[in-house]
């Protein structure tokens, strides 16, 4: 995401416009509140991309969440008003924090470890957190607790990115390779795990900086993918990156 090329724009299903809510500098990877009526977003308005919040109706200016020397990116927000993000910090690479909506509240420290923690989403009743991350040495989906005790399950077994509860909490999806995953889950008397189940496969765009690149309806029956052009041209070359945190950090700053 480079500096100056994202704006956060809302689409009016009813109406059919599409109006634009930021305007200054880089904003991006909105997150709608729990009553709609508010937005979270990424922007590097006063310097590394941190976390701000306006509201949806675009009639007052974006006011900031969060201060912090790195870039935050946002990606779920509880029904009991709990933001999450995820913080690119260059020393433990991508780290899990939230913010309670109480006065004089304090980001808090989810999970932070020297692995990447990211694509953070909460359950439905707020209790839960699904995240991916690569600290077995590829990356899998993950569940833990939100508050104290904190446990965790590792729900892919063979890769997975991207989760994405059912609106009704009783099922949560992930991309493994090409396949589109889901795993029946239980919280009644604890947190239960069914067998994973494969549901279609298909190559379809990623997401954006910690977005998953699709979503499922409230029914649990539809799938919404961005599908890749058929007229683009095949890459026949591969760039690796590296030190690619600090390089994300740089284009925050300018």
């Amino acid at each position: 995401m480079e500096s100056g090329n994202y704006q956060i724009w809302i689409y009016d299903l009813e109406r059919g416009t599409l109006s634009r809510l930021t305007h200054e500098k880089s904003s991006a990877l909105g997150v709608w509140s729990p009553d709609g009526k508010r937005i979270a977003f990424s922007s590097n308005l006063s310097g590394p991309a941190n976390i701000y919040i306006v509201s949806a109706d675009g009639n007052d200016s974006p006011e900031r969440l969060t201060s912090s020397q790195f870039a935050q990116l946002p990606s779920s927000w509880s029904k009991d008003n709990v933001l999450l993000w995820t913080e690119v910090d260059t020393r433990t690479v991508g780290d899990l924090w939230t913010l309670s909506p109480h006065k004089d509240a304090r980001p808090i420290s989810l999970r932070r470890t020297p692995f990447d923690e990211f694509n953070a989403t909460f359950s439905p009743d707020g209790h839960f957190i699904a995240y991916e991350s690569n600290d077995s040495g590829t990356y899998e989906v993950y569940v833990q607790t939100y508050s104290s005790p904190y446990h965790r399950w590792q729900i892919s077994t063979r890769g997975g990115f991207d989760p994405v509860w059912a609106k009704n909490g009783r099922e949560l999806f992930y991309i493994e390779n090409n396949k589109m995953i889901a795993v029946p889950v239980e919280f009644q008397a604890g947190f239960h795990l069914g067998k994973p189940q494969t549901l279609f496969e298909g190559s379809y765009e990623p997401g954006l900086d910690g977005f998953p690149g699709y979503d499922v309806s409230a029914d649990g029956k539809r799938f919404l993918f961005v599908e890749p052009s058929k007229g683009r041209p095949r890459a026949n070359e591969i760039d690796v990156t590296v030190g690619w945190e600090a390089e994300l950090q740089s284009r925050f700053r300018r």
